[in-house]
């Protein structure tokens, strides 16, 4: 009975951290492709922010 008192609560399930993801990825290459991709995204999202990503890509995310 005195361990079910003061016995320590069960751990909690920790929930599944999702991080957020970027509208889409322009891959590296040389800048006239580079510009075509990116004139293309522009177009479907209008309104979304350019940021460096990894390994020399380019992602595109909502503007905040």
């Amino acid at each position: 009975m005195l361990r079910e008192i003061f016995a320590p609560d069960p751990p909690k399930a920790k929930k599944a951290v999702t991080r957020p993801k970027p509208l889409a990825v322009v891959p590296a290459g040389k800048i006239d492709d580079v510009l075509v991709r990116l004139t293309e995204a522009k177009a479907r999202f209008p309104d979304a922010e350019v940021r460096s990503g990894p390994v020399g890509t380019w992602e595109l995310w909502p503007s905040t």
